[in-house]
């Protein structure tokens, strides 16, 4: 891998990850880098991005695209990536540490539509679970960290299927 893309822990920081996941809105670390986010990679780390309202412009492992709302990005480890987002841009990142998480991120787990970078369009109500896991986040509980743990593995399984869903969709008839 290129020594020259940056790795990070969350972007531009280098201490160690603070939690059992991490989840921010997209305003509170884009509005003040410009609303853009260098190309970038993380090597312990999986992120999902839910663009809720604005546009993305993003390359993933020199790939660039458009996205348009309500849209998620899966990014998993390793995977170089970078965003530049429409100024006022609304949605969430949610950040995980694979390994702490093999039920989802193990190469035989269920889940494996999420080893693979991609883009598809957002289930109707996941901006309702993004924004209750950060709200969770925020919560000061003795079952704050299991009930984050319980909520990013069910995110994980619904934006899983609905990458297995849209990749079924565009296979031909009679495969």
């Amino acid at each position: 891998m290129d020594s020259t893309i940056p790795a990070w822990q969350l972007y531009g920081e280098r201490r160690v990850f603070p939690d059992v996941m991490h989840i921010e809105r997209i305003v509170d670390r884009a509005a003040g880098l410009e609303w853009r986010i260098a190309p970038h990679r993380h090597l312990a780390l999986h992120q999902i991005l839910f663009l809720q309202a604005g546009d993305l412009q993003l390359t993933v492992d020199g790939q660039g695209m458009q996205a348009a709302p309500p849209v998620l990005v899966n990014i998993p480890r390793g995977s170089v990536h970078g965003f530049r987002f429409s100024v006022g841009a609304e949605g969430y990142v949610l950040t995980l540490p694979a390994d702490d998480f093999p039920e989802i991120f193990a190469a035989d787990a269920p889940t494996a539509a999420l080893a693979q970078p991609l883009v598809i369009a957002a289930p109707a109500g996941i901006g309702t679970e993004f924004a209750r896991i950060a709200d969770l986040y925020q919560r000061k509980s003795p079952l704050r960290r299991l009930s984050l743990r319980a909520a990013s593995v069910g995110l994980a399984c619904r934006i899983a299927e609905a990458a297995t869903e849209a990749a079924q969709s565009r296979q031909p008839a009679g495969r």
